[in-house]
């Protein structure tokens, strides 16, 4: 068994001594610190036994916090030096292959132990869509809109995202491909159809800005009378919207209150008529 140090070699301050002096000589002793060990391994492609280059190597403690990290060489290895006694737990990961379970193990003090690593490639799409979802007219994020990507085909939609509280959506593993994205909220207009081709594991940003639709707040009221002035209720009135060629369309129906009043609501801007009738039952023609 290899002998350590335990406590460092300790030096009392220099005295003189007599030939029939009585010296005591006290020292306090500080203790070495515990003997660090190694943890050391290879990262290898499980298909085909290929090192993988650059692949994050950590060890957290056994709370989880963070103890060290490295990286792979292109050989596929990996080395911690001066790592204290103790219980932990190595995970690695690499873009492009499963994450695989975190190992944990056990450091004695001079110890070197190995821990190898085999991953898998991933066969899930690797694509990401994300981004921000904002008002046109205030520039503040919009939640709960719905981000729908559709294939080119015009299919159902491949993926949907709803976006959060500060605007943002995200969409994961989309296939390779040509799509159309386009958003819905309610009280804005649908956005325009963005093409977007996505392949190769790429990470996307698309934002995008939606129109509110505005509330017109105009309104047309009045009474619907008889010659003499009497109210006529149950008038049945319609507005009218003139465009420049002359052409009358029906916009909206009301019927006169007991009062013969009728009022119309949230009309846009433009040029208008109001036409009024009152109908009545009869037992013969």
């Amino acid at each position: 068994m290899p002998r350590v140090d335990d406590f460092l070699l300790g030096r009392s301050p220099s005295f003189p001594l007599d030939a029939t002096a009585e010296g005591r000589t006290d020292l306090t002793l500080t203790q070495s610190a515990p003997a660090t060990g190694r943890v050391r391994g290879r990262v290898t492609n499980s298909v085909d036994g290929s090192p993988l280059d650059n692949v994050t190597v950590k060890i957290r403690s056994q709370s989880g916090d963070p103890v060290a990290h490295t990286t792979t060489n292109p050989g596929g290895n990996y080395l911690f030096n001066d790592i204290a006694p103790g219980t932990y737990t190595i995970n690695i990961a690499l873009h492009g292959f499963v994450t695989p379970p975190g190992q944990t193990f056990t450091l004695q003090g001079g110890q070197t132990l190995d821990i190898d690593f085999a991953m898998t490639p991933e066969v899930r799409p690797l694509n990401v869509l994300y981004g921000v979802i904002t008002n046109q007219a205030t520039g503040l994020p919009i939640e709960g809109a719905k981000a729908a990507l559709i294939e080119q085909t015009f299919t159902l939609p491949n993926n949907l995202s709803w976006t959060n509280a500060s605007g943002q959506y995200l969409m994961a593993e989309i296939p390779d491909g040509q799509y159309l994205l386009v958003v819905h909220q309610s009280g804005f207009y649908a956005s325009q159809l963005v093409p977007l081709t996505i392949s190769g594991g790429q990470i996307l940003r698309t934002d995008v800005v939606m129109q509110p639709v505005s509330v017109p707040q105009a309104t047309v009221n009045g009474y619907i009378k008889q010659q003499n002035g009497t109210p006529i209720p149950n008038a049945c009135v319609g507005l009218y919207s003139i465009d420049i060629s002359g052409l009358e369309t029906l916009q909206q129906i009301v019927f006169t209150d007991t009062q013969g009043f009728f009022i119309f609501g949230r009309a846009v801007p433009g040029t208008y008529v109001v036409k009024a009738k009152s109908e009545k039952i009869v037992t013969e023609i």
